[in-house]
């Protein structure tokens, strides 16, 4: 903490010896008017008002866990991971917790430090254990008063596949077409494209894409293939099975 005591002895104008000496009495849990009163030899005679400035300043840290997942978690406790972030943005593991049914997927972490122990000033990042078959975002908010919010997010995933199936009927192989291109549609709107051929048994699978959106509702995904050239294009939703015939 040597760097945070020689900005501490320059805004307040007294010596480093006496903040050392006044915050390690506050570490070991003497109160601030028993330091003032009975301690003046240690703090060189510092008031109540200058002791009180000088304590290290912290913040509260507010984690909430919100699940998009229409209500079917799959566990009744997460763990999360407290980083300290240094000026040099270097992270430090500092804490973990654990966030539960029983309290309501929120916990308040209070007092904790704005400076590292080598009187850097840190910020705070949060990261959670994954969860198999969910994707996890953290946000960080800094509020106005000495609070800092953060959320995690976790959004249950999905997979959606199928086959392609052919009916070349008189189309000689050579003019067959050799691949497809398939988009995963979420009404109007391309999710993702994959390029299908032989060599995959013309078989498709969109994997870990977001079962539910951000208002919590299921998401009806569509498959769409772009037009193949001599073919009429139907499809057979349940099964996600894209059936193409040749037109002569």
């Amino acid at each position: 903490m040597e760097l945070f005591h020689q900005m501490i002895s320059r805004a307040l104008g007294i010596s480093e010896r006496q903040i050392g000496s006044t915050l390690r009495l506050l570490e070991e849990g003497a109160t601030i008017p028993f330091i003032s009163r009975y301690r003046k030899e240690a703090t060189g005679g510092l008031d109540e008002v200058q002791i009180e400035n000088i304590k290290v300043p912290t913040k509260d840290l507010s984690i909430t866990k919100k699940w998009i997942d229409g209500g079917t978690h799959p566990v009744d406790n997460i763990q999360a991971i407290i980083y300290q972030v240094d000026m040099n943005n270097v992270k430090t593991e500092y804490f973990k917790v654990r966030l539960t049914k029983d309290n309501n997927w929120t916990i308040t972490l209070t007092d904790l430090p704005v400076y590292n122990e080598q009187g850097s000033s840190v910020t705070y990042e949060v990261k959670e254990v994954d969860v198999p078959g969910y994707i996890s975002v953290s946000s960080i908010k800094e509020e106005p008063s000495d609070l800092i919010s953060a959320t995690i997010t976790n959004t249950e995933l999905t997979s959606i596949g199928g086959t392609k199936t052919w009916n070349h009927d008189e189309n000689p192989v050579e003019n067959q077409p050799k691949s497809i291109v398939v988009n995963l549609m979420n009404g109007e709107i391309i999710v993702d494209t994959k390029t299908v051929t032989a060599s995959d048994f013309w078989k498709y699978e969109f994997k870990d894409i977001k079962k539910y959106d951000a208002d919590n509702v299921e998401i009806k995904y569509t498959i769409q293939e772009e037009a193949v050239t001599d073919y009429e294009t139907s499809y057979q939703g349940y099964l996600h099975r894209i059936l193409d015939f040749y037109v002569i």
